[in-house]
């Protein structure tokens, strides 16, 4: 081979490199469910690699990350705490199908009160209750589930007037861990918060609100594409699923499309 000819194959190299340097080097953005929080920073940082970077993660209120993927957010991946944000999603053309339910949140009822935490919903006593917080029942899935629980259990009319509401349920369960309620209606998947430790909890009975299905799906515009569909694809898989069952999510039991 001439000297000329072998310059000219390393700059095809180099250049091929180059090329795919980009798709490489660029991570994924996430727009994620404030109660995900913490499972996907772990997520996060067990899927970066040398060759597969780690997701940049933004949190807030499903709704509300929803209509910033409406205003042009450079999301690549949206994950709700409720499946039907991303399939709607879908519908208007700004995501691409099928939505994927990754796993199953559930709902608690929390407080520093030992009593007032393991006592049911149903038995509730709403003369006892002070201030209970809960998430933005328009915009966070956590929050409807939770106006829905309060109202099958006949305290809604009772508990209306006493309800401090957060942005998210990562806002309401610093309302409750702060003395600014009595009680809060939270995300299993929060309890690994430090701010919650020292509380009590139990879970909220799945009778008296509908499933939050945790679902992802590819946002049409985004420009890491391959590695969002890539990340969600591993997201799917057993070692994704162990370390999301360590925050407090149950298995996904199956997809909506």
């Amino acid at each position: 081979m001439s000297r000329r000819a072998g310059r000219g194959r390393v700059i095809a190299c180099a250049a091929g490199l180059l090329l795919a340097l980009p798709a490489q080097a660029q991570p994924p953005t996430i727009a994620a469910a404030a109660n995900q929080q913490a499972a996907m920073q772990a997520l996060a940082a067990a899927y970066g690699t040398r060759t597969q970077p780690a997701p940049r993660l933004v949190f807030g209120a499903s709704g509300k990350l929803a209509a910033q993927v409406r205003s042009g957010a450079p999301f690549d991946l949206y994950c709700a705490a409720d499946g039907a944000y991303p399939a709607q999603l879908i519908a208007d053309g700004l995501a691409l199908p099928p939505v994927a339910v990754f796993a199953q949140g559930r709902l608690i009822w929390w407080s520093r009160d030992r009593a007032l935490a393991r006592t049911p919903l149903a038995r509730l006593d709403p003369a006892a209750i002070g201030r209970i917080a809960i998430a933005n029942p328009r915009h966070a899935p956590y929050g409807a589930r939770a106006e829905e629980a309060l109202r099958r259990a006949g305290l809604w009319p009772a508990l209306q007037s006493r309800l401090v509401i957060g942005e998210n349920v990562g806002q309401a369960a610093h309302f409750a861990a702060s003395g600014a309620a009595d009680a809060a209606l939270l995300a299993r998947s929060q309890l690994h918060s430090a701010q919650l430790a020292g509380g009590h909890w139990s879970e909220v009975d799945p009778a008296l609100h509908a499933p939050l299905p945790q679902a992802c799906v590819v946002i049409r515009a985004g420009r890491a594409a391959p590695q969002a569909r890539a990340f969600l694809a591993w997201l799917q898989g057993a070692q994704a699923r162990r370390i999301l069952a360590g925050h407090g999510f149950d298995a996904p039991g199956g997809e909506t499309r």
